[in-house]
């Protein structure tokens, strides 16, 4: 299985209101009683009050400057690639903030063994990405970004795609079902037992959820739960209540 002290999961606070749902998912992929350790990239952007917060919820928190970046890369796809750079890790999973982990999914380190070269993302988004950290690789994407013009401001999946050194399983396996779900997706009804983790975009967390579905429903209650308990008391601390979503 190998030494789970080499495995990471990453997520991104690239401003103040991205704080609340990196804090929620920090604390859903603790309450799967993840073995692996959590980490955030973040930017100055994020108030100190928030910055604090963020540490008391995180085991790691990496900094990203803005003039490190290619001019016209999103700071949230920039992130990504910064993940290429944590030659401390064998592996990590990044991790859009508006998930949220239902169950563990630990096994998702482990889901092509020692095969993975550089990128593997779930289908139809790059709300999960799982990358073995390789310099060189990030050296040569941000070598190339610099010289693009207008079509790095699409989707960095988008533009991976068309790299033929980067493997793409497509589904992370056969698992789609598991790894990349939306909450908008209506196929939620029917094989939610499957589920280990989902997008919740930009739904509120205090929906009303009780016209939803019955997976639905429980899910955006845990998701409240987190926030209410754990979430909201940290921003709360910082002075920074008006940051929710």
């Amino acid at each position: 299985m190998g030494d789970t002290g080499n495995h990471l999961w990453l997520t991104s606070a690239i401003t103040d209101d991205d704080v609340a749902k990196a804090l929620t998912l920090c604390f859903s992929l603790k309450r799967t009683l993840t073995s692996r350790k959590i980490a955030v990239v973040t930017s100055k952007e994020v108030s100190s009050p928030l910055r604090n917060a963020l540490r008391h919820g995180f085991d790691f928190l990496f900094n990203l400057e803005e003039y490190e970046k290619p001019t016209r890369l999103r700071m949230e796809d920039y992130a990504k690639l910064y993940a290429l750079t944590l030659k401390s890790f064998e592996k990590v999973v990044y991790l859009k903030p508006s998930m949220l982990a239902i169950k563990n999914l630990d096994e998702i380190f482990n889901v092509h063994g020692e095969t993975i070269r550089t990128f593997e993302w779930a289908e139809g988004a790059v709300s999960l990405l799982l990358i073995r950290p390789s310099l060189e690789t990030f050296m040569v994407l941000i070598k190339e970004l610099e010289t693009r013009n207008g079509y790095v401001n699409c989707e960095l999946e988008s533009y991976l795609k068309t790299r033929t050194n980067f493997q793409n399983k497509g589904n992370i396996g056969a698992l789609k079902g598991k790894y990349n779900r939306l909450m908008s997706d209506m196929a939620v009804v029917g094989d939610e037992m499957e589920i280990s983790i989902i997008d919740l975009g930009d739904i509120p967390v205090h929906v009303d959820f009780e016209k939803c579905g019955l997976m639905a429903k429980l899910i955006l209650q845990e998701r409240k739960k987190i926030y209410c308990e754990t979430v909201y008391p940290l921003i709360e601390f910082a002075g920074k209540v008006r940051f929710t979503f």
